[in-house]
């Protein structure tokens, strides 16, 4: 198995997440900005970019939209946080943006990434 690195944006605080993303074969890098994200995504690969919902400082969907303009296409697994349904509505019609509850995250990422992995290739 190979080891897929995934940027987590949240802060480092939050460890359960971050072993989860380890145990499950990702090497997640953690920023806490969007800026940071930004910069980061244009310096390297990344299989996806998941967002704790809990711990994103920024708006998120100003923040999705930025980053499918550096990395169109890039699978963005938001987990948890608190939305209204306007919110909810917006991101889910965005084709890349998969919103997933905590516990269930990492089967998700697993699957987005897959999938994603196998549309690239074909």
């Amino acid at each position: 198995m190979t080891t897929e690195a995934v940027i987590l944006v949240g802060t480092s605080e939050n460890r359960e997440m971050i072993d989860l993303l380890f145990e499950a074969g990702f090497a997640p890098i953690v920023r806490r900005k969007m800026e940071q994200v930004l910069r980061t995504l244009q310096r390297g690969q990344f299989a996806a970019v998941v967002v704790d919902g809990e711990h994103v400082e920024d708006d998120l969907l100003e923040f999705v939209l930025n980053v499918s303009d550096v990395a169109a296409g890039m699978p963005l697994v938001v987990a948890g946080g608190e939305r209204d349904e306007q919110d909810n509505a917006r991101l889910s019609s965005r084709k890349n943006v998969h919103l997933v509850q905590p516990e269930e995250f990492c089967r998700r990422l697993e699957e987005i990434v897959s999938r994603t992995s196998g549309e690239k290739q074909n």
